[in-house]
Protein backbone atom coordinates (compact mmCIF):
# COMPACT_ATOMS: atom_id res chain seq x y z
CA UNK A 1 0.00 0.00 0.00
CA UNK A 2 1.82 3.22 -0.72
CA UNK A 3 2.66 5.99 1.33
CA UNK A 4 -0.02 8.20 0.88
CA UNK A 5 -2.68 5.81 2.27
CA UNK A 6 -0.78 4.80 5.07
CA UNK A 7 -0.66 8.19 6.40
CA UNK A 8 -4.38 8.42 6.19
CA UNK A 9 -4.64 4.92 7.79
CA UNK A 10 -1.99 6.49 10.58
CA UNK A 11 -4.13 9.97 10.83
CA UNK A 12 -7.15 8.07 11.01
CA UNK A 13 -6.34 6.01 14.06
CA UNK A 14 -4.52 9.30 15.56
CA UNK A 15 -7.87 10.61 15.58
CA UNK A 16 -9.68 8.05 16.94
CA UNK A 17 -7.35 7.17 20.16
CA UNK A 18 -7.16 11.17 20.73
CA UNK A 19 -10.47 11.22 21.11
CA UNK A 20 -10.51 8.24 23.62
CA UNK A 21 -8.15 10.13 25.61
CA UNK A 22 -9.94 13.12 25.88
CA UNK A 23 -13.00 11.21 27.16
CA UNK A 24 -10.74 10.24 30.11
CA UNK A 25 -10.21 13.82 31.16
CA UNK A 26 -6.56 13.19 31.96
CA UNK A 27 -5.38 15.74 34.82
CA UNK A 28 -1.95 15.96 34.98
CA UNK A 29 0.42 17.77 36.89
CA UNK A 30 1.36 21.00 35.99
CA UNK A 31 4.70 21.68 36.75
CA UNK A 32 8.72 20.07 36.27
CA UNK A 33 10.36 21.76 38.92
CA UNK A 34 9.05 24.53 42.14
CA UNK A 35 11.58 27.12 42.55
CA UNK A 36 12.03 28.03 45.97
CA UNK A 37 13.95 31.36 47.11
CA UNK A 38 14.46 33.84 49.35
CA UNK A 39 13.32 36.76 47.41
CA UNK A 40 16.29 39.22 48.66
CA UNK A 41 19.07 38.03 47.34
CA UNK A 42 17.62 35.21 45.17
CA UNK A 43 14.70 37.08 42.66
CA UNK A 44 16.97 37.43 40.34
CA UNK A 45 18.53 34.00 40.07
CA UNK A 46 15.33 32.53 40.49
CA UNK A 47 13.77 34.51 37.23
CA UNK A 48 17.19 33.48 35.49
CA UNK A 49 17.01 30.05 35.92
CA UNK A 50 13.13 29.83 35.22
CA UNK A 51 13.67 31.20 31.93
CA UNK A 52 16.51 28.95 31.40
CA UNK A 53 14.61 25.22 31.92
CA UNK A 54 11.46 27.09 30.03
CA UNK A 55 14.05 27.62 26.84
CA UNK A 56 14.54 23.88 27.36
CA UNK A 57 10.94 22.57 27.60
CA UNK A 58 10.31 22.71 31.29
CA UNK A 59 7.23 24.11 32.75
CA UNK A 60 8.60 26.19 36.14
CA UNK A 61 6.67 27.39 39.33
CA UNK A 62 7.49 30.51 40.82
CA UNK A 63 5.48 32.19 43.22
CA UNK A 64 5.86 35.69 41.78
CA UNK A 65 4.30 34.53 38.18
CA UNK A 66 2.72 31.34 38.67
CA UNK A 67 0.38 31.85 41.98
CA UNK A 68 -2.86 31.19 41.48
CA UNK A 69 -6.46 32.34 43.47
CA UNK A 70 -6.53 30.76 46.98
CA UNK A 71 -4.79 30.48 50.74
CA UNK A 72 -1.02 31.14 49.94
CA UNK A 73 -0.48 28.18 52.32
CA UNK A 74 -2.77 25.81 50.66
CA UNK A 75 -1.71 26.24 46.83
CA UNK A 76 2.09 26.31 47.79
CA UNK A 77 1.87 23.30 49.62
CA UNK A 78 -0.39 21.63 46.63
CA UNK A 79 1.94 22.66 44.50
CA UNK A 80 4.94 20.99 45.37
CA UNK A 81 2.90 18.10 46.26
CA UNK A 82 2.63 18.01 42.52
CA UNK A 83 5.71 19.17 41.22
CA UNK A 84 8.70 16.40 40.99
CA UNK A 85 11.85 18.61 41.44
CA UNK A 86 12.31 21.30 44.12
CA UNK A 87 15.13 23.17 43.33
CA UNK A 88 16.09 25.59 46.42
CA UNK A 89 18.13 28.79 46.06
CA UNK A 90 20.45 29.36 48.77
CA UNK A 91 21.22 32.73 48.80
CA UNK A 92 23.74 34.56 51.74
CA UNK A 93 21.72 34.36 54.97
CA UNK A 94 18.70 32.31 53.61
CA UNK A 95 18.63 29.69 56.07
CA UNK A 96 19.08 31.88 58.36
CA UNK A 97 15.40 32.92 59.66
CA UNK A 98 14.47 29.02 59.22
CA UNK A 99 14.68 28.74 63.27
CA UNK A 100 10.98 30.52 63.08
CA UNK A 101 8.03 28.61 62.74
CA UNK A 102 6.41 30.82 60.37
CA UNK A 103 9.00 31.31 58.13
CA UNK A 104 7.92 30.70 54.26
CA UNK A 105 11.00 29.08 53.21
CA UNK A 106 11.20 26.87 56.06
CA UNK A 107 7.25 25.03 55.33
CA UNK A 108 8.57 25.00 51.40
CA UNK A 109 11.73 23.09 52.47
CA UNK A 110 10.05 20.93 54.89
CA UNK A 111 6.81 20.26 52.49
CA UNK A 112 9.46 19.44 50.12
CA UNK A 113 11.25 16.66 52.29
CA UNK A 114 7.80 15.34 53.82
CA UNK A 115 6.73 14.67 50.24
CA UNK A 116 10.28 13.34 49.04
CA UNK A 117 10.42 15.77 46.28
CA UNK A 118 14.05 15.59 44.14
CA UNK A 119 15.89 18.86 46.41
CA UNK A 120 18.06 20.37 43.93
CA UNK A 121 20.02 22.86 45.83
CA UNK A 122 22.14 25.90 44.20
CA UNK A 123 24.52 27.82 46.44
CA UNK A 124 24.97 31.41 45.46
CA UNK A 125 28.38 33.41 46.36
CA UNK A 126 28.55 34.14 50.00
CA UNK A 127 25.79 30.98 51.18
CA UNK A 128 26.78 29.30 54.30
CA UNK A 129 24.95 26.84 56.13
CA UNK A 130 24.01 27.80 59.38
CA UNK A 131 25.31 26.47 62.79
CA UNK A 132 21.61 26.36 64.64
CA UNK A 133 20.12 24.60 61.42
CA UNK A 134 16.52 23.24 61.90
CA UNK A 135 16.62 19.47 62.89
CA UNK A 136 14.21 18.80 59.84
CA UNK A 137 16.98 20.58 57.35
CA UNK A 138 19.96 18.93 58.80
CA UNK A 139 19.84 16.69 55.51
CA UNK A 140 20.20 19.19 52.68
CA UNK A 141 23.55 19.07 53.80
CA UNK A 142 24.16 15.61 52.67
CA UNK A 143 22.27 16.60 49.06
CA UNK A 144 24.40 17.45 45.93
CA UNK A 145 24.60 20.91 45.50
CA UNK A 146 25.73 22.79 42.73
CA UNK A 147 28.01 26.37 43.33
CA UNK A 148 26.73 29.47 41.24
CA UNK A 149 29.12 30.88 38.63
CA UNK A 150 28.60 33.91 36.71
CA UNK A 151 31.17 32.88 34.28
CA UNK A 152 30.06 29.34 33.61
CA UNK A 153 26.36 30.39 34.05
CA UNK A 154 25.45 27.87 30.79
CA UNK A 155 27.23 24.74 32.37
CA UNK A 156 25.63 25.74 35.97
CA UNK A 157 22.13 25.49 34.12
CA UNK A 158 23.36 22.50 32.32
CA UNK A 159 24.07 20.66 35.47
CA UNK A 160 20.14 21.69 37.72
CA UNK A 161 18.89 20.33 34.19
CA UNK A 162 20.87 16.88 34.52
CA UNK A 163 19.65 16.91 38.10
CA UNK A 164 16.32 16.92 37.33
CA UNK A 165 16.44 15.21 34.22
CA UNK A 166 17.58 12.39 36.13
CA UNK A 167 14.95 12.28 38.56
CA UNK A 168 12.58 12.24 35.36
CA UNK A 169 9.89 14.58 34.33
CA UNK A 170 5.90 14.25 34.00
CA UNK A 171 3.16 14.02 31.25
CA UNK A 172 1.92 17.33 29.75
CA UNK A 173 -1.54 18.11 30.75
CA UNK A 174 -3.91 16.79 28.60
CA UNK A 175 -5.87 19.37 26.91
CA UNK A 176 -9.68 18.76 26.33
CA UNK A 177 -11.12 19.94 23.10
CA UNK A 178 -14.87 21.31 22.96
CA UNK A 179 -16.09 18.55 20.56
CA UNK A 180 -14.66 15.27 19.60
CA UNK A 181 -15.70 15.40 16.46
CA UNK A 182 -13.56 18.36 15.85
CA UNK A 183 -10.38 15.65 16.86
CA UNK A 184 -12.27 13.48 15.04
CA UNK A 185 -12.08 15.90 11.50
CA UNK A 186 -8.78 17.59 12.13
CA UNK A 187 -7.00 14.55 12.16
CA UNK A 188 -8.77 13.32 8.80
CA UNK A 189 -7.79 16.61 7.17
CA UNK A 190 -3.75 16.16 8.05
CA UNK A 191 -4.70 12.76 6.64
CA UNK A 192 -5.48 13.57 3.05
CA UNK A 193 -3.63 16.84 3.31
CA UNK A 194 -0.62 14.38 3.91
CA UNK A 195 -1.51 12.63 0.06
CA UNK A 196 0.30 15.35 -1.45
CA UNK A 197 3.34 15.55 1.00
CA UNK A 198 3.64 12.39 2.98
CA UNK A 199 6.02 13.63 5.36
CA UNK A 200 3.73 16.50 6.64
CA UNK A 201 2.14 14.21 9.32
CA UNK A 202 4.92 13.00 10.45
CA UNK A 203 6.48 16.72 10.99
CA UNK A 204 3.28 18.30 12.48
CA UNK A 205 2.23 15.38 14.95
CA UNK A 206 6.07 14.05 15.37
CA UNK A 207 8.50 15.46 18.02
CA UNK A 208 10.03 18.79 18.06
CA UNK A 209 13.77 18.29 16.36
CA UNK A 210 16.56 20.35 15.61
CA UNK A 211 20.34 21.51 15.90
CA UNK A 212 21.29 23.81 18.14
CA UNK A 213 24.64 25.62 17.98
CA UNK A 214 27.31 24.34 20.49
CA UNK A 215 30.57 26.57 21.97
CA UNK A 216 32.96 24.35 23.14
CA UNK A 217 34.95 26.59 26.05
CA UNK A 218 38.22 25.08 28.73
CA UNK A 219 37.64 24.98 32.41
CA UNK A 220 38.30 28.17 32.77
CA UNK A 221 34.74 29.42 30.31
CA UNK A 222 37.32 30.53 27.11
CA UNK A 223 36.64 29.24 24.00
CA UNK A 224 38.42 26.99 21.77
CA UNK A 225 38.49 27.10 18.33
CA UNK A 226 39.56 25.07 15.12
CA UNK A 227 39.51 26.13 11.71
CA UNK A 228 38.22 22.92 10.93
CA UNK A 229 36.28 20.35 12.99
CA UNK A 230 36.36 16.77 11.50
CA UNK A 231 35.17 14.16 13.90
CA UNK A 232 33.43 13.70 17.45
CA UNK A 233 32.83 10.30 19.46
CA UNK A 234 31.64 10.00 22.41
CA UNK A 235 32.11 6.65 24.93
CA UNK A 236 30.35 4.83 27.48
CA UNK A 237 30.71 1.95 29.84
CA UNK A 238 28.03 -0.29 31.60
CA UNK A 239 29.05 2.13 34.70
CA UNK A 240 27.51 5.23 33.09
CA UNK A 241 30.82 7.12 32.59
CA UNK A 242 30.73 9.29 29.46
CA UNK A 243 33.93 11.04 27.54
CA UNK A 244 33.62 12.77 24.49
CA UNK A 245 36.37 13.17 22.07
CA UNK A 246 36.66 16.21 19.38
CA UNK A 247 39.77 16.32 16.76
CA UNK A 248 40.02 19.32 13.94
CA UNK A 249 42.55 21.52 12.58
CA UNK A 250 44.17 24.18 14.60
CA UNK A 251 42.54 27.59 13.61
CA UNK A 252 45.72 29.75 13.56
CA UNK A 253 47.99 26.61 11.91
CA UNK A 254 46.68 24.38 9.02
CA UNK A 255 49.38 21.64 9.39
CA UNK A 256 48.63 21.12 13.09
CA UNK A 257 45.40 19.08 14.70
CA UNK A 258 43.66 19.26 17.57
CA UNK A 259 42.48 17.08 20.36
CA UNK A 260 39.99 18.21 23.03
CA UNK A 261 38.75 15.52 25.68
CA UNK A 262 35.75 15.95 28.21
CA UNK A 263 34.08 13.74 30.90
CA UNK A 264 31.52 16.01 31.99
CA UNK A 265 29.08 15.79 29.33
CA UNK A 266 30.19 18.61 27.30
CA UNK A 267 30.34 21.56 30.05
CA UNK A 268 33.99 21.80 29.65
CA UNK A 269 36.77 20.54 27.20
CA UNK A 270 41.12 20.04 27.82
CA UNK A 271 43.09 20.63 24.65
CA UNK A 272 44.97 17.40 24.94
CA UNK A 273 47.24 17.42 21.86
CA UNK A 274 50.11 18.87 23.07
CA UNK A 275 50.23 16.03 26.47
CA UNK A 276 50.18 13.33 23.83
CA UNK A 277 52.87 14.28 20.64
CA UNK A 278 51.79 16.46 17.19
CA UNK A 279 50.68 13.92 14.26
CA UNK A 280 49.23 16.87 12.23
CA UNK A 281 45.32 16.98 11.00
CA UNK A 282 43.01 14.74 12.26
CA UNK A 283 40.80 13.68 10.42
CA UNK A 284 38.81 10.66 12.05
CA UNK A 285 37.85 8.63 15.26
CA UNK A 286 37.16 5.63 16.52
CA UNK A 287 36.46 3.92 19.75
CA UNK A 288 36.06 0.42 20.94
CA UNK A 289 33.77 -0.91 23.99
CA UNK A 290 35.97 -3.86 25.14
CA UNK A 291 39.69 -4.42 25.79
CA UNK A 292 40.82 -3.61 22.51
CA UNK A 293 44.76 -3.25 22.57
CA UNK A 294 43.83 -3.86 26.35
CA UNK A 295 46.08 -5.02 29.11
CA UNK A 296 43.45 -7.08 31.66
CA UNK A 297 42.45 -3.77 33.18
CA UNK A 298 39.03 -3.85 32.63
CA UNK A 299 37.90 -0.14 32.99
CA UNK A 300 40.08 0.98 30.07
CA UNK A 301 38.96 2.14 26.83
CA UNK A 302 41.12 1.88 23.44
CA UNK A 303 40.59 3.57 20.28
CA UNK A 304 42.44 4.87 17.10
CA UNK A 305 42.95 8.03 15.57
CA UNK A 306 43.44 8.74 12.32
CA UNK A 307 45.67 11.90 11.50
CA UNK A 308 47.30 12.79 7.49
CA UNK A 309 50.81 11.65 9.25
CA UNK A 310 49.71 8.06 9.64
CA UNK A 311 47.30 6.39 12.72
CA UNK A 312 47.88 6.16 15.80
CA UNK A 313 46.23 4.08 19.42
CA UNK A 314 44.94 6.23 21.85
CA UNK A 315 43.97 4.73 25.61
CA UNK A 316 42.48 6.55 28.80
CA UNK A 317 41.22 5.16 31.99
CA UNK A 318 37.75 5.40 34.05
CA UNK A 319 38.23 8.87 35.84
CA UNK A 320 42.07 10.22 34.18
CA UNK A 321 43.32 10.30 30.83
CA UNK A 322 46.75 8.97 30.30
CA UNK A 323 49.05 11.69 29.01
CA UNK A 324 52.16 10.09 28.02
CA UNK A 325 54.04 9.46 24.71
CA UNK A 326 52.90 5.33 24.57
CA UNK A 327 49.48 6.69 24.58
CA UNK A 328 50.11 8.24 21.14
CA UNK A 329 51.38 4.96 19.75
CA UNK A 330 51.92 4.35 16.45
CA UNK A 331 51.17 0.79 14.64
CA UNK A 332 53.91 -1.13 13.80
CA UNK A 333 54.42 -2.25 11.51
CA UNK A 334 52.47 1.36 10.61
CA UNK A 335 50.61 1.93 7.43
CA UNK A 336 51.98 3.65 4.71
CA UNK A 337 52.90 7.53 6.26
CA UNK A 338 51.43 10.88 4.94
CA UNK A 339 49.01 9.16 3.23
CA UNK A 340 46.18 11.53 4.10
CA UNK A 341 43.69 8.94 5.65
CA UNK A 342 39.80 10.10 5.94
CA UNK A 343 38.17 7.73 7.96
CA UNK A 344 38.09 4.40 9.96
CA UNK A 345 35.77 1.70 10.77
CA UNK A 346 35.59 -0.94 12.83
CA UNK A 347 34.05 -4.67 12.11
CA UNK A 348 34.58 -6.69 15.24
CA UNK A 349 38.36 -6.64 16.26
CA UNK A 350 39.49 -5.35 12.71
CA UNK A 351 40.33 -1.60 11.25
CA UNK A 352 39.49 -0.37 8.27
CA UNK A 353 41.31 3.04 7.20
CA UNK A 354 40.48 4.86 3.58
CA UNK A 355 42.22 7.77 2.63
CA UNK A 356 44.90 8.62 -0.55
CA UNK A 357 46.58 5.63 -0.19
CA UNK A 358 43.73 3.59 -0.82
CA UNK A 359 42.09 0.81 2.05
CA UNK A 360 44.59 -0.36 4.88
CA UNK A 361 43.05 -3.17 6.62
CA UNK A 362 44.65 -3.98 10.24
CA UNK A 363 43.52 -7.74 12.00
CA UNK A 364 44.51 -8.76 15.21
CA UNK A 365 45.11 -12.36 13.75
CA UNK A 366 48.02 -10.63 11.96
CA UNK A 367 48.87 -7.99 14.33
CA UNK A 368 49.73 -5.50 11.26
CA UNK A 369 48.61 -3.64 8.15
CA UNK A 370 47.85 -5.04 4.59
CA UNK A 371 46.94 -2.64 1.87
CA UNK A 372 43.70 -4.42 -0.01
CA UNK A 373 42.74 -1.76 -2.66
CA UNK A 374 44.56 1.08 -4.48
CA UNK A 375 42.51 3.49 -6.52
CA UNK A 376 43.72 6.38 -8.90
CA UNK A 377 41.88 8.65 -6.93
CA UNK A 378 41.37 9.31 -3.18
CA UNK A 379 38.72 7.03 -1.23
CA UNK A 380 36.75 9.75 1.04
CA UNK A 381 34.44 6.91 3.48
CA UNK A 382 34.51 3.81 4.73
CA UNK A 383 31.65 1.79 6.54
CA UNK A 384 31.17 -1.59 8.06
CA UNK A 385 28.27 -3.41 8.62
CA UNK A 386 27.43 -6.80 9.05
CA UNK A 387 29.15 -9.35 11.38
CA UNK A 388 33.14 -10.12 12.10
CA UNK A 389 32.30 -13.81 10.44
CA UNK A 390 30.12 -12.27 7.54
CA UNK A 391 31.38 -8.47 7.47
CA UNK A 392 29.94 -6.24 4.82
CA UNK A 393 32.68 -3.27 3.79
CA UNK A 394 31.78 -0.11 1.84
CA UNK A 395 33.87 2.63 0.48
CA UNK A 396 33.21 5.65 -1.79
CA UNK A 397 35.61 8.44 -3.13
CA UNK A 398 36.45 9.61 -7.05
CA UNK A 399 37.45 6.93 -9.45
CA UNK A 400 39.11 6.90 -12.77
CA UNK A 401 42.76 7.50 -13.88
CA UNK A 402 42.47 11.25 -15.16
CA UNK A 403 40.68 14.32 -15.31
CA UNK A 404 38.21 13.65 -17.66
CA UNK A 405 37.40 10.40 -15.88
CA UNK A 406 37.26 11.08 -12.02
CA UNK A 407 33.78 10.88 -11.24
CA UNK A 408 31.76 9.13 -7.93
CA UNK A 409 33.15 5.80 -7.01
CA UNK A 410 31.51 2.80 -5.16
CA UNK A 411 34.01 0.02 -3.83
CA UNK A 412 32.52 -3.34 -2.04
CA UNK A 413 34.03 -5.99 -0.42
CA UNK A 414 32.94 -9.07 -2.20
CA UNK A 415 35.58 -11.92 -0.44
CA UNK A 416 36.24 -11.05 2.67
CA UNK A 417 38.50 -14.80 2.97
CA UNK A 418 40.70 -13.20 0.17
CA UNK A 419 40.39 -9.70 0.74
CA UNK A 420 39.06 -9.06 -2.84
CA UNK A 421 36.82 -5.81 -3.48
CA UNK A 422 35.20 -4.71 -6.64
CA UNK A 423 33.92 -1.33 -8.24
CA UNK A 424 30.46 -1.03 -8.53
CA UNK A 425 29.50 -0.39 -11.81
CA UNK A 426 27.19 2.19 -11.90
CA UNK A 427 25.30 3.98 -14.92
CA UNK A 428 26.61 7.50 -13.90
CA UNK A 429 25.10 9.08 -16.86
CA UNK A 430 21.89 7.90 -16.09
CA UNK A 431 22.24 8.47 -12.71
CA UNK A 432 23.27 12.64 -13.70
CA UNK A 433 26.40 11.93 -11.77
CA UNK A 434 28.64 15.04 -13.62
CA UNK A 435 32.25 15.36 -14.58
CA UNK A 436 34.41 15.94 -10.83
CA UNK A 437 31.76 14.91 -8.59
CA UNK A 438 32.57 12.61 -6.62
CA UNK A 439 30.90 10.72 -3.44
CA UNK A 440 31.65 11.70 -0.33
CA UNK A 441 30.14 9.25 2.13
CA UNK A 442 27.72 6.41 2.31
CA UNK A 443 25.10 4.81 4.89
CA UNK A 444 24.15 1.09 5.40
CA UNK A 445 20.45 0.48 5.99
CA UNK A 446 20.36 -2.89 6.17
CA UNK A 447 22.05 -5.93 3.85
CA UNK A 448 20.55 -4.92 0.38
CA UNK A 449 19.98 -1.42 0.92
CA UNK A 450 22.62 1.57 0.78
CA UNK A 451 22.62 5.28 0.50
CA UNK A 452 25.50 7.34 -1.27
CA UNK A 453 25.92 11.39 -0.81
CA UNK A 454 28.47 13.44 -3.07
CA UNK A 455 29.04 16.33 -4.78
CA UNK A 456 26.50 18.85 -6.21
CA UNK A 457 23.87 17.46 -3.80
CA UNK A 458 23.86 13.74 -5.15
CA UNK A 459 21.67 10.85 -3.22
CA UNK A 460 22.43 7.27 -4.42
CA UNK A 461 20.41 4.89 -3.50
CA UNK A 462 21.26 0.94 -4.00
CA UNK A 463 19.12 -1.88 -3.76
CA UNK A 464 18.80 -5.35 -4.64
CA UNK A 465 16.39 -7.88 -3.62
CA UNK A 466 18.65 -11.03 -1.95
CA UNK A 467 22.16 -11.78 -1.62
CA UNK A 468 22.38 -13.49 -5.03
CA UNK A 469 20.76 -10.88 -7.19
CA UNK A 470 22.60 -7.57 -8.53
CA UNK A 471 22.36 -4.78 -7.01
CA UNK A 472 19.89 -1.64 -8.66
CA UNK A 473 21.16 1.73 -8.48
CA UNK A 474 18.24 5.15 -8.22
CA UNK A 475 19.29 8.84 -7.85
CA UNK A 476 16.84 10.12 -5.08
CA UNK A 477 16.32 14.05 -5.65
CA UNK A 478 17.90 15.93 -2.81
CA UNK A 479 16.10 19.39 -3.14
CA UNK A 480 19.88 20.98 -3.19
CA UNK A 481 22.67 21.96 -5.37
CA UNK A 482 24.92 21.89 -2.34
CA UNK A 483 28.37 19.76 -2.55
CA UNK A 484 27.08 16.72 0.39
CA UNK A 485 29.64 15.24 2.49
CA UNK A 486 28.07 13.36 5.14
CA UNK A 487 25.37 11.04 5.62
CA UNK A 488 24.02 8.89 8.84
CA UNK A 489 21.14 6.10 9.34
CA UNK A 490 19.39 6.57 12.92
CA UNK A 491 18.56 2.98 12.98
CA UNK A 492 16.24 3.28 15.72
CA UNK A 493 13.84 5.76 14.16
CA UNK A 494 14.68 5.01 10.77
CA UNK A 495 15.81 8.25 9.88
CA UNK A 496 18.80 9.39 7.86
CA UNK A 497 20.86 12.63 7.95
CA UNK A 498 22.92 14.11 5.70
CA UNK A 499 24.69 17.49 5.68
CA UNK A 500 27.08 19.36 3.45
CA UNK A 501 28.50 23.03 2.75
CA UNK A 502 26.87 25.92 3.35
CA UNK A 503 25.26 24.42 5.97
CA UNK A 504 22.97 22.37 4.73
CA UNK A 505 21.17 19.69 6.70
CA UNK A 506 18.86 17.07 5.04
CA UNK A 507 16.84 14.82 6.69
CA UNK A 508 15.82 11.30 5.09
CA UNK A 509 12.76 9.10 5.68
CA UNK A 510 11.23 6.06 4.24
CA UNK A 511 14.23 4.15 3.52
CA UNK A 512 15.67 6.85 1.83
CA UNK A 513 13.29 7.34 -0.95
CA UNK A 514 12.27 10.73 0.51
CA UNK A 515 14.74 13.80 1.38
CA UNK A 516 13.86 17.35 2.24
CA UNK A 517 15.59 20.47 3.43
CA UNK A 518 15.60 20.44 6.96
CA UNK A 519 17.57 23.32 7.97
CA UNK A 520 20.21 25.75 6.60
CA UNK A 521 23.15 26.85 9.10
CA UNK A 522 23.37 30.49 9.31
CA UNK A 523 26.62 31.79 11.54
CA UNK A 524 26.36 34.79 13.24
CA UNK A 525 30.36 35.99 11.60
CA UNK A 526 28.76 35.11 8.23
CA UNK A 527 31.60 32.78 7.61
CA UNK A 528 31.14 29.44 5.24
CA UNK A 529 29.68 26.50 7.84
CA UNK A 530 31.13 23.60 5.71
CA UNK A 531 29.57 20.87 7.71
CA UNK A 532 31.77 17.91 7.34
CA UNK A 533 30.67 14.80 9.19
CA UNK A 534 27.35 13.72 11.50
CA UNK A 535 27.57 11.19 14.10
CA UNK A 536 24.96 9.56 16.46
CA UNK A 537 25.36 7.64 19.25
CA UNK A 538 22.00 6.09 19.98
CA UNK A 539 18.88 7.81 18.72
CA UNK A 540 18.88 10.98 20.93
CA UNK A 541 23.07 11.94 20.96
CA UNK A 542 23.72 13.56 17.38
CA UNK A 543 26.22 15.84 16.46
CA UNK A 544 27.47 18.01 13.72
CA UNK A 545 31.21 19.15 12.91
CA UNK A 546 32.39 21.32 10.23
CA UNK A 547 34.52 24.56 9.60
CA UNK A 548 33.62 27.25 12.22
CA UNK A 549 30.81 25.53 13.31
CA UNK A 550 29.96 22.25 15.69
CA UNK A 551 26.07 21.64 16.35
CA UNK A 552 24.11 19.22 18.87
CA UNK A 553 21.11 17.24 17.95
CA UNK A 554 17.88 18.22 20.23
CA UNK A 555 14.86 16.24 20.64
CA UNK A 556 11.94 17.54 21.64
CA UNK A 557 8.87 15.08 22.84
CA UNK A 558 5.57 15.32 24.54
CA UNK A 559 2.47 13.27 25.36
CA UNK A 560 1.31 14.33 21.91
CA UNK A 561 3.94 13.15 19.73
CA UNK A 562 4.60 9.88 21.76
CA UNK A 563 1.22 9.03 21.63
CA UNK A 564 1.55 9.75 17.32
CA UNK A 565 4.75 7.31 17.45
CA UNK A 566 2.68 4.60 19.15
CA UNK A 567 0.00 4.36 17.27
CA UNK A 568 1.96 4.95 13.96
CA UNK A 569 4.69 2.10 14.24
CA UNK A 570 1.81 -0.73 14.35
CA UNK A 571 -0.11 0.88 11.14
CA UNK A 572 2.90 0.86 9.07
CA UNK A 573 3.80 -2.67 10.14
CA UNK A 574 0.91 -3.49 9.05
CA UNK A 575 0.60 -1.78 5.69
CA UNK A 576 3.90 -1.96 4.78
Amino acid sequence: MSDQIVNVAIAAAFAVAFVGLLILTLTNRRHDVFISYRRQGGATIARLIKAEFEKRSYRVFLDVADLDRGRFDRVISARIRQTPSFLLILSEGALNSTSQPTDWLLQEVREAIHRRRNIVPLLLPGFHYPANLPPELESLRLLQSYEFNHTLFDGTVGKLVAAVRRYGRRSRRAVVLKSSMSCVGMGLLLAFASLGDPDLIHDVLGAREEWAPVEIRDSLGNPIRADLWKDIFWTASPNGWHKGWLAGVRSWDPRRGILLYTDNLNDSWEDVTNSVGEVGPITSLEFLHSRFFADGDAERQDGVLAAYSGIYRIRYKQGSFLVNRNNWEPFTPAPPANANFERLAFIGHDIYAAGWAGIQHWTRADNGWRHELTTPREIRSIVTGGTPDRPEVWAVGRGGDSKSNNRGAIYRLVDPANRAWVQEALPLDALGVRENDAFSDIALLDPNTVVVVGDSGLIIRGRREGAADPWKWQRIESRTSENLMGVHFVRDRGTLWAVGEQGVILRGRRNGTSWRVFFHVDLADKSEPKLARIRFHGSNVGWIVGRNVLLRYVRTESWFSRLYEALAAPVRHVYR
